[in-house]
């Protein structure tokens, strides 16, 4: 039989492939890394009149690519998600302008600020009046890569990303401040 020991009395010296052979897994609990406590602010703003021109434009757009679809037999009257998303990215547009003077602010007091939104072109827009990275679906690994390197090092202040293709498996631990301009749910 194998004996078992604690995994916080074991130490590994040596070959890391060595440590295979141990019959214990060492997990590391967020207790040892000494981070800061986390703070959560749900941030209520007011869209500008700009933003509200841009919210109504972009839905009015939306709701007219949903007509065309359903008089062409793509999709049926009973698709109501189409209609939640369309609010949903209507609602994502029209907060780029939030998004970008929320993370300008969070910036000018020295923090790293990694922004996420549902949409690959909310995702630009910030991006691009930031000069920020970018992690999307339209993003090559190699620049993604890239990116990251760039962040966690602190020459890059800024990463914006979608959830889908920015919240699998990246190490974004530079990041200070996180803004959900919008949920995927």
């Amino acid at each position: 039989s194998k004996l078992s020991i604690p995994a916080k009395d074991m130490l590994f010296l040596g070959n890391p492939k060595d440590w295979l052979d141990h019959p214990c897994i060492i997990r590391r609990t967020k207790e040892i890394l000494n981070l800061p406590p986390k703070t959560r602010k749900l941030v209520h703003m007011e869209l500008s009149p700009e933003a509200t021109i841009k919210y109504n434009e972009t839905f009015a757009e939306l709701q007219a690519e949903y007509k065309k679809r359903l008089l062409q037999g793509d999709i049926s009257e009973n698709d109501a998600l189409v209609l939640v998303t369309h609010l949903k990215r209507a609602s994502s547009m029209s907060k780029i302008e939030i998004g970008i003077n929320m993370t300008k602010e969070f910036l000018s007091q020295g923090k790293s600020v990694l922004v996420f939104t549902e949409f690959r072109d909310t995702a630009n827009g910030v991006a691009t009046a930031l000069g920020s990275g970018l992690i999307t679906g339209d993003v090559d690994n190699k620049a993604i890569v890239q990116t990251k390197r760039s962040f966690q090092e602190k020459k890059l202040k800024s990463i914006v990303a979608t959830y889908k293709r920015g919240g699998v498996g990246h190490t974004l631990t530079a990041a200070t401040v996180v803004i959900l301009l919008d949920r995927p749910w």
